[in-house]
């Protein structure tokens, strides 16, 4: 009988495998929470940045996690970001200033102070 030994793995390669393939290559934010990685898909980014940069309103979904409003953001998701919701809150609560998103109130008067800008601006160039 063969004494079959295993091959002594690499620690770089046991580790990075499972993680890298778990980040689709379509993620603009991700986080690795409990062993499992949660992401932003790309496809949301546009809409996050311009509510940050210019205070665009929202869809719904995103306007339900903005305000920390989870249970109508578990309703308002598609598959993926159902699934992805603690990658917005870890991307929210370490990346954008707390006074614009964690309540109706804080993200309707985001909007707001960003309309008022833009509507300034535009009298200033006329």
């Amino acid at each position: 009988m063969q004494n079959i030994q295993p091959k002594q793995q690499d620690i770089t390669t046991v580790y990075s495998i499972p993680y890298v393939y778990s980040i689709p290559c379509n993620a603009f934010h991700h986080v690795m929470l409990c062993g499992r990685t949660y992401y932003i898909p790309v496809y949301m980014a546009d809409g996050i940045e311009s509510y940050i940069r210019d205070g665009v309103p929202p869809g719904d979904f995103l306007m339900a996690v903005l305000s920390n409003d989870l249970q109508e953001a578990y309703i308002r998701a598609d598959d993926e970001n159902f699934h992805n919701i603690p990658a917005y809150m870890n991307y929210f609560y370490n990346k954008i200033p707390a006074f614009i998103w964690g309540s109706r109130k804080k993200v309707e008067s985001w909007i707001e102070k960003k309309y008022q800008e833009r509507t300034c601006e535009n009298k200033r160039e006329k």
